[in-house]
């Protein structure tokens, strides 16, 4: 009976402890979760590109006329996105842009000279670094969208080469008789100008980018000009075409 007694006592003893004990230590891990900053639609994103586009849009005369459909840029690059609000954000891109312009071969011809030839070109590559701000315009969860960027870009365009090539260039006569073909590349071009600036604007639908862009600066510098057969300067060179239009994919989901 005495032991039946003592475990009822044990046991009221424990429940009346109960309501008496303190918590120590209490976490709610429901805030372990840290808030994720970077993706599509956080606050910050990144990612790579690659893009290519066709010149168009007129040479300043036909002494600069190029060979449309041929003539083009490749892009390749990093674009940075912060996210301002839900439809505004800013950012900037850095990017390597080959871009090739063959020159049409006709009468009227003047840069860099009134020689014709079988093909010529002129191949700029520019490094460069574009600023934009984007403007959203759908509902989305984590993801791109849809927007409009509209900017500015500069480059430092170290590269600048001309090449003609030609299967008759100097004749039949002299040290080249016999020679099937020629083919020149001319480097450290001096009457280009290292750098340039523009405007751009680009349509996205997430990862497929429609873009444009015009040069404002000039690629030629001043007092490089084209001369008479009596070696008197007559004008400065005509500008190549300063428009661009062409197609992004951007390298994110």
């Amino acid at each position: 009976m005495k032991k039946y007694i003592l475990f009822f006592g044990l046991l009221a003893a424990c429940i009346t402890n109960v309501p008496a004990q303190k918590v120590l230590l209490a976490q709610d891990v429901t805030k372990d979760t840290v808030e994720e900053k970077f993706g599509p639609n956080k606050k910050y994103f990144g990612h790579m590109y690659v893009g290519y586009g066709l010149v168009a849009g007129p040479a300043e005369n036909k002494g600069s006329a190029v060979e449309y459909g041929d003539s083009h840029e490749w892009l390749f690059g990093y674009r940075f996105k912060y996210k301002v609000g839900n439809v505004y954000a800013l950012g900037f891109d850095v990017t390597v842009n080959p871009i090739t312009y063959y020159m049409k071969q006709k009468e009227g011809k003047t840069l860099p000279n009134s020689f014709l030839f079988d093909e010529e070109k002129f191949k700029f590559t520019n490094f460069g670094l574009n600023v934009y701000q984007r403007f959203n315009w759908d509902k989305r969860g984590n993801y791109v969208g849809n927007f409009v960027d509209m900017g500015a870009y500069g480059n430092w365009m170290p590269v600048k080469v001309h090449i003609y090539e030609d299967d008759d260039l100097l004749g039949t006569n002299g040290w080249l008789a016999g020679v099937k073909d020629v083919k020149v590349r001319e480097t450290g071009l001096r009457y280009v100008s290292d750098f340039n600036y523009g405007a751009l604007l680009r349509v996205g639908f997430n990862r497929y980018v429609f873009y444009g862009s015009y040069r404002l600066s000039d690629l030629f510098n001043t007092g490089y000009t084209v001369t008479d057969g009596n070696g008197e300067n007559m004008f400065d060179f005509a500008e190549l075409p300063r428009i661009m239009v062409g197609f992004q994919l951007s390298m994110h989901k």
